[in-house]
């Protein structure tokens, strides 16, 4: 059993992400240029975050945190990516609940399967929405929560 499958049962079903490039909560998305920078568009809303200069994707990262083994290395990712829409969506419901520990919980379960798969980005959003539901910084989380989702549709559109 995969560590990500130790913090948390990914099925099929809970996919919402469609494809790799395809719909956040029922909205396409636009993908602004494929040799350049890519900036991820829902609507009429440009996602930016503060972990852009990391990259969304570090294979070498992966690699070692698998001790080389490119095929857990991949189904990790892949678990990820199948189950990140679900996630997103379960940390939005706890982001602007009255009570961040629930938050913190599940941020700090979500950096359990980050921190393996080589997502730098994401895992920075993560570790960062967590700090701030712990201390129950409302606008640090609201703040961080929008990282968390920038970094989630940057990686599917890598």
């Amino acid at each position: 059993m995969t560590i990500l499958h130790q913090h948390r049962a990914v099925t099929k079903s809970d996919r919402s992400f469609s494809s790799r490039a395809g719909l956040i909560q029922g909205i396409p998305v636009k993908v602004a240029g494929m040799n350049r920078p890519r900036t991820g568009q829902v609507g009429n809303r440009n996602y930016h975050s503060t972990f852009d200069a990391l990259p969304a994707r570090d294979r070498s990262a992966a690699l070692l945190s698998t001790g080389g083994d490119a095929d857990l290395a991949d189904e990790l990712v892949v678990a990820l990516l199948d189950g990140l829409a679900a996630d997103i969506e379960a940390l939005r419901v706890c982001a602007f609940a009255p009570d961040r520990t629930g938050l913190a919980e599940l941020a700090h379960r979500m950096r359990g399967a980050t921190r393996y798969c080589g997502v730098p980005a994401l895992d920075a959003a993560v570790e960062a929405l967590e700090r701030a539901a712990s201390v129950g910084d409302g606008m640090s989380v609201s703040a961080s929560f929008a990282d968390v989702e920038a970094q989630a549709l940057r990686l599917m559109l890598v």
